[in-house]
């Protein structure tokens, strides 16, 4: 697949973003596919070594001081959809992620899968919702501190 056929999937697929939540094409190379709006980020990537298909949100708002986790190194926070999917307890859409795609048949209903479930699961969060995105932060740090715990008794 080429890398072009990505970028006009990816573009086809999350289009609802620009219609329904004011998002513009922000860049675009040939394994991404960067949407932004006034508030949010939302970057859709397939790692072509591990062949995952992933979406993160990144909150782009001024925020108080120490509102958000440090979890990237420029001090903002980036989730991936399967946090979100976590998050809501949204476990038919769990069991799916990380979504594996191999070849380019595989490539536009993935997309498609993955922009309805962003769509279904993400309205407040991709309309800039601060609160939601400390909530979804608050509960991927406590299950990364739960996590540590269950695996530093080792």
């Amino acid at each position: 697949m080429n890398s072009l056929d990505f970028r006009r999937q990816a573009s086809e697929a999350f289009s609802f973003l620009a219609r329904d939540y004011d998002y513009a094409l922000a860049e675009e190379d040939e394994t991404r596919v960067i949407w932004r709006s006034s508030k949010v980020q939302v970057t859709v990537q397939w790692d072509l070594r591990s062949y995952e298909l992933d979406i993160l949100l990144r909150p782009l708002s001024v925020t108080p001081a120490g509102a958000f986790r440090t979890l990237k190194g420029d001090g903002r926070i980036e989730l991936s959809l399967s946090d979100l999917a976590s998050w809501k307890e949204a476990e038919e859409v769990l069991v799916q992620l990380p979504a594996v795609v191999e070849s380019s048949t595989e490539l536009p209903p993935a997309l498609t899968q993955m922009a309805h479930w962003l769509r279904d699961l993400g309205g407040p969060l991709l309309r800039g919702s601060t609160q939601e995105f400390l909530a979804l932060d608050r509960h991927v740090a406590k299950h990364a501190a739960a996590m540590t715990r269950h695996f530093g008794r080792r």
